[in-house]
């Protein structure tokens, strides 16, 4: 009981406030505004504020061990380092916090552009993304995008019927239907994020059923799609 706390979700119009006591076994069970849930930070509100900050500690450590070790590494090797230190904890998770507001993620982003720079001993202000294609690593952005795609790929070749009546009001046969939500949280949720960007994508991509060549393909796709 003693590592145990609740908290309440709910978005920021909801002026409701739970003054309630919580108790399990005659144990007063503390509230709090965000918990921490198998590595992952939930604030009430779903902004993911509070799991970006603690991602960007992490990410400024193994930052300054990158720098150090660009001394004497090659390049191939410290990508080897990006990918174990800094992509293991940015993919951790993603599918739920990735959808979080720009203004944060773009703190992420941030980040693996100074590493990107570190890497290729680029300036402080060159343009990252010939850095990103090189070193075949996608910006955050890109990488929720590829975990949510692959959802939806899965969702598509396992699930979706051949002979859905709704076939014929969509623009390709590869889509998937995209529930009717009019809010930005609606828009947010997964259900809505996997049907919008799985039909984001070209059907040249979409056609692709085997998983493995689907995952090359779609990385090929991001990595030629930035700007």
């Amino acid at each position: 009981m003693d590592k145990t706390n609740f908290t309440v979700l709910k978005n920021h119009q909801n002026r409701y406030q739970f003054n309630e006591s919580l108790y399990i076994q005659n144990t007063l069970i503390p509230k709090t505004d965000s918990i921490t849930f198998l590595g992952v930070s939930i604030d009430t509100k779903l902004h993911w504020g509070d799991h970006i900050s603690n991602l960007k500690s992490s990410l400024r450590k193994s930052l300054g061990l990158i720098y150090a070790a660009s001394s004497f590494l090659p390049t191939p090797i410290l990508i080897m380092l990006y990918n174990c230190l800094i992509n293991s904890k940015l993919t951790y998770c993603i599918e739920a916090w990735g959808n979080a507001h720009f203004t944060n993620l773009e703190k992420i982003h941030v980040i693996q552009k100074k590493i990107l720079r570190i890497i290729f001993k680029g300036s402080f202000n060159e343009h990252s993304v010939p850095f990103f294609q090189k070193a075949n690593i996608l910006p955050i952005q890109q990488l929720y995008i590829q975990k949510i795609a692959i959802l939806a790929h899965n969702s598509y070749y396992t699930c979706h019927s051949k002979n859905d009546n709704d076939q014929r009001l969509r623009r390709s046969k590869f889509d998937l239907p995209v529930p009717k939500f009019l809010t930005e949280r609606g828009q947010r949720s997964p259900d809505y994020q996997i049907a919008s960007i799985w039909n984001s994508l070209p059907d040249t991509v979409r056609a692709v059923g085997r998983v493995g060549t689907f995952r090359v393909t779609l990385k090929r796709h991001l990595l030629d799609s930035l700007e």
